[in-house]
């Protein structure tokens, strides 16, 4: 979802251009030609294979540690590399309905905040948004994503206290996504609501 999210971002980056150097339509570019090789070192049968046994054998000259985190995510890759076709299409649909929303709710929160801007822009700053995510930096990207959209909304003349409003606007948002979860986790630990598999055949002894 990530590496999908990046990829259209680049792409609106490269198409809208906020900035007034033509040097920035390079930058996205590059960015893409760098998820392309991602993308095929990930997601390719065979390609993907030899990517991975070439990690394989440069984490053994790792420290131990990293060698093992390094080993864990392979592991991970490797699952992927049995995908068939349709698991792959069935996973990109998901991602693309993924990115679709996440778009949606920071356009949403812009119009809520008074805040004009392209759908166009929306898709590349949603797209920095959801990679400072992935940092472990701040808890729920508190402060790093205020900083990033004050940074984002001012060549369209948005001031400070509005972009940070926007950031806190989004926050709220994930803090009621939580709220919602912590209630089902507690119904779950509660014994209040209980999962209910598939009915299991009778196994003859």
């Amino acid at each position: 979802m990530t590496l999908l999210t990046l990829a259209i971002g680049a792409l609106a980056l490269a198409y809208s251009n906020p900035l007034p150097y033509e040097s920035l339509g390079y930058i996205p570019g590059f960015l893409l030609i760098i998820l392309v090789v991602l993308f095929i070192g990930i997601y390719h049968p065979k390609f993907g294979a030899q990517l991975e046994s070439f990690l394989r054998r440069f984490g053994r000259r790792l420290p131990a540690r990293i060698e093992k985190y390094l080993n864990s995510v392979l592991d991970a890759l490797g699952r992927i590399h049995n995908f068939s076709v349709y698991d792959h299409i069935r996973i990109f649909a998901w991602a693309l309905l993924s990115v679709a929303l996440r778009t949606l709710v920071l356009y949403f929160a812009t119009r809520a905040i008074g805040v004009d801007v392209s759908p166009v822009h929306i898709l590349w700053i949603s797209a920095f948004l959801v990679f400072t995510a992935t940092l472990p930096i701040t808890i729920a990207n508190l402060g790093v994503r205020e900083g990033l959209l004050v940074l984002a909304l001012s060549p369209f003349g948005i001031i400070p206290a509005t972009a940070v409003a926007l950031g806190l606007l989004l926050f709220a948002n994930q803090i009621i996504a939580a709220v919602i979860g912590a209630f089902y986790q507690l119904a779950i630990s509660l014994g209040w609501v209980r999962w209910h598999g598939p009915p299991q055949p009778d196994v003859v002894r």
